[in-house]
């Protein structure tokens, strides 16, 4: 196979590089060219004919939803700046501010009502007899539950008869 040579009939184009002039339709002079003024909206909205224009819609929904949240945000920092006594000081945390989808993204839940429960589990061994075991494990999966699951019913269920064996005697 022959080589392919990609120079010929390029000639014009290296000749014109080594010219200092350039032709007045180049694309370089693009952007010197006088532009024409832009048409006002009414001239436009005529030509159209009654088309769907989704894309300002969204814009305007757009629009709308970020200056709500710059209004919220403006509100929480007035909120903020709330005189505090002398004696507490705050620290400042530097946080980025949202911007984009997250600025548009409200929180649909309130932080104050979110209660988060801390168990004070501790983990333990516990040693059973391998026959045991295997039946904890069987109950287990036909109750498609965790084994730690059923044990901690297990006690639980012991100490509740505990609880009331002892209050009888007591009584």
């Amino acid at each position: 196979m022959s080589k392919k040579r990609f120079t010929e009939g390029l000639e014009s184009l290296f000749g014109e590089a080594a010219e200092d002039t350039l032709q007045e339709n180049s694309p370089l002079l693009s952007r010197t060219e006088k532009r024409e003024a832009p048409k006002s909206r009414d001239e436009e909205s005529s030509k159209r004919s009654s088309a769907k224009d989704f894309s300002s819609d969204l814009q305007a929904f757009l629009e709308h939803a970020f200056e709500e949240s710059v209004e919220e945000q403006l509100e929480q920092r007035k909120q903020k700046r709330t005189p505090i006594s002398g004696s507490a000081q705050v620290k400042k945390r530097h946080r980025k501010p949202l911007t984009g989808l997250d600025a548009l993204i409200r929180s649909t839940i309130e932080p104050g009502s979110m209660r988060i429960e801390q168990k004070s589990a501790k983990r333990i061994t516990l040693t059973f007899d391998p026959e045991k075991l295997e039946k904890l494990k069987a109950i287990a999966r036909r109750e498609r539950t965790y084994l730690r699951d059923i044990i901690d019913e297990i006690v639980a269920e012991f100490l509740d008869e505990y609880e009331t064996k002892k209050g009888e005697e007591e009584a």
